[in-house]
């Protein structure tokens, strides 16, 4: 395959796509999935590692969808080049696609968004461009003067955090993770499938995955935006919030109130 990016399109809304597979198999079934999201547009496709590296930097793409294994340059070692050598405030978010599960927590330590396992399927692509535009939306909410700061952290801060069950270690995606809360000395991560203790404080947490989508709403509780379903007023100018398929009731005190309104456009 002849490793030329197509024309860059400027379209208000839309997420600009590279692609790189060292197969052209792969290339094509991503370019046919990727065909159906709206909200995407492919701006260059390539089999070659040191050619992708040299366009990525003149097409400046949102997304990077990056296969694992490819010879000279893996996924991996070109998302580092790209940290290192890029320009000032462009930080591309990165996805891996792989056919093996096991790389997906190296995935995360290498601060990835996300990775995709092959066979790509259209829900997994548009779940992730979903979150990708989530993302965006809060940095331009939270104003121009630090939307730079939060992509940049966004990329460079963890992709997962570290729980405890039944005396092993639990390594939990932060993209699974509904909320976090302070009970007594005890910080717990909830997810749709279970609560953990963490030995994270909600202040480190704070710290970490901030730029995330993850919102101190409250003394004792950080949300994940994402999973945000309603917003109830409730007097002096608090509020509960509501999460998807959770019947919890999550308080956002006066002190978090103004910026929560910011963020949602209230």
């Amino acid at each position: 395959m002849k490793d030329k990016p197509k024309k860059q399109v400027k379209t208000m809304g839309v997420l600009k796509a590279v692609l790189v597979d060292d197969e052209e198999l792969g290339l094509e079934q991503m370019q046919y999935v990727f065909k159906g999201c709206n909200d995407l547009k492919i701006v260059g496709s390539f089999s070659d590692s040191e050619t992708a590296l040299a366009e990525i930097k003149v097409l400046k793409p949102d997304v990077l969808f990056l296969d694992v294994s490819m010879p000279d340059k893996d996924g991996f070692q070109m998302a580092k080049e790209i940290r290192e050598t890029g320009d000032s405030g462009f930080y591309p978010y990165i996805v891996y696609i792989t056919a093996h599960n096991e790389y997906a927590w190296k995935a995360f330590e290498v601060e990835a968004l996300d990775y995709i396992l092959k066979p790509v399927s259209k829900e997994r692509v548009y779940t992730v461009v979903e979150r990708i535009k989530k993302r965006i939306d809060l940095s331009k909410r939270v104003g121009k003067g630090d939307s730079t700061r939060l992509r940049e952290a966004s990329t460079t801060s963890p992709n997962w955090v570290a729980a405890e069950e039944r005396g092993c270690i639990v390594i939990i995606p932060i993209a699974e993770v509904h909320y976090f809360s302070a009970q007594g000395k005890s910080t717990i991560v909830y997810t749709s499938r279970k609560s953990l203790p963490t030995d994270n404080t909600l202040s480190a947490i704070e710290d970490k995955f901030g730029a995330r989508n993850f919102f101190r709403c409250h003394k004792s509780y950080i949300v994940n935006l994402d999973y945000v379903d309603r917003i109830i007023p409730m007097f002096n100018q608090n509020y509960i919030i509501k999460l998807r398929d959770r019947s919890e009731e999550i308080p956002v005190s006066r002190h978090y109130s103004k910026e929560l309104k910011a963020i949602f456009g209230m």
